[in-house]
């Protein structure tokens, strides 16, 4: 699989028929260290993302990525790298065809999320047809979605899926930009498979008189083409921005899905917390946050969370958080789960090379501490990345 890998991109590279190929991409080293478990969650890796673009004619271009994220001081020989490519052809200037396999993102965050925080990003595996006008843009997709989880290393089924997305701009004094999502998913192509139907909608926002910004999204998730609702989201959140106080940015979000909401494609990290403890699911969380640039030192981000399980049932542990307890005994009663506060400091030594540092705490209410059999009354974690941007 490497050689063919291998002669893969030297063909890929060193064709005359596709003339010069457009690079981007960074790579990024990442430590995390957790204090209160006494050095056992030592975390280092580093992640080497590289896209080219080859356009052998004006109607057709080829995009392929190469992504690469091992732990330091461990070899996972199994899958060394993953390479992901896509063709598109512009039939118009409005119709484009999609195939092939990719990192996926719509730009609704809170429903679908490259992931890019994550080793390995969320992709999607099939067509992809859009329109798109000077207002609006629309998607229609046939294929499949492998888990995110999966890109961690487990073994939790993807999903197939057909699906659309509407993304409408909206010249008014208050109102910007209008979002309608439907999905259908199968864990399996056999009759006797797991479906289920998704439906969303979102508005977003800016009262620019009073340097106001808003969003608001709900989404429905029930079984099957039969639209029997059971499960749903809504998810609110208010800015405020004072650029001569330091470029100040003010913001405000309001969080709440049912018992066994599927979150699916979410943005894991920066939903539900910058210490990845906690996922979607049976979650609700207010959070108050501030943005500023402390003059020409750093970027600065404070974040508060206070959170609650939605109702009785399991809630969901995230990235670091399985790291916290038996994930068997994670059940909760619709009862506090505690609060977290995130400190994010951001420096951008050049323009192509940033250096962020994160520290927080999330303190466990007793509620969460019987659940999670545990003896430790808080998490805390300090977290260093660089990346180069090329």
């Amino acid at each position: 699989m490497r050689l063919l890998s291998g002669l893969f991109l030297f063909l890929l590279f060193s064709h005359p028929t596709y003339g010069e190929v457009d690079y981007n991409g960074f790579l990024r080293a990442r430590g995390v260290l957790s204090p209160v478990h006494k050095l056992d969650t030592i975390i280092l890796n580093q992640t080497l993302h590289l896209r080219g673009d080859l356009k052998p004619s004006e109607k057709l271009k080829t995009s392929f990525w190469l992504r690469s994220s091992p732990d330091w001081g461990s070899l996972n020989f199994q899958r060394p790298f993953q390479i992901y490519a896509v063709g598109d052809w512009d039939i118009s200037n409005s119709f484009t065809l999609r195939m092939g396999t990719g990192p996926y993102d719509m730009g609704i965050h809170q429903v679908f999320s490259q992931n890019d925080y994550e080793l390995y990003p969320s992709i999607f595996q099939g067509v992809m047809f859009s329109y798109s006008t000077d207002m609006s843009k629309y998607y229609f997709w046939s294929g499949y979605f492998p888990h995110p989880w999966q890109n961690d290393g487990e073994k939790e089924e993807g999903r197939y899926s057909i699906g659309g997305n509407v993304d409408i701009a909206i010249s008014s004094a208050f109102l910007n930009r209008a979002l309608f999502h439907w999905v259908y998913l199968s864990n399996s192509l056999k009759k006797a498979s797991e479906q289920a139907t998704r439906l969303g909608f979102s508005l977003q926002g800016k009262l620019t008189r009073f340097n106001i910004d808003y969003s608001f999204l709900t989404v429905f998730h029930g079984e099957g083409l039969g639209f029997k609702f059971n499960e749903d989201m809504q998810h609110i959140s208010l800015g405020y921005s004072r650029l001569e106080w330091l470029d100040s940015y003010f913001f405000a979000v309001y969080h709440r899905d049912s018992s066994h909401y599927d979150p699916w494609l979410y943005d894991r990290h920066e939903n539900g917390g910058l210490l990845d403890i906690l996922q979607w699911g049976n979650l609700t969380y207010w959070l108050l946050g501030y943005k500023a640039k402390m003059w020409h030192w750093f970027d600065m981000e404070l974040r508060y969370y206070f959170m609650q399980s939605t109702g009785e049932g399991p809630v969901r542990l995230g990235l670091y958080g399985s790291y916290l307890t038996d994930e068997e005994a994670l059940s909760a009663s619709g009862k506090n789960l505690g609060w977290e506060i995130d400190l994010k400091l951001i420096k951008n030594i050049t323009e192509e090379f940033i250096v962020t540092a994160l520290g927080g705490i999330f303190v466990y209410n007793e509620e969460l501490v019987n659940t999670l059999r545990t003896e430790d009354r808080y998490y805390s974690q300090i977290q260093l990345s660089a990346k180069y941007i090329f």
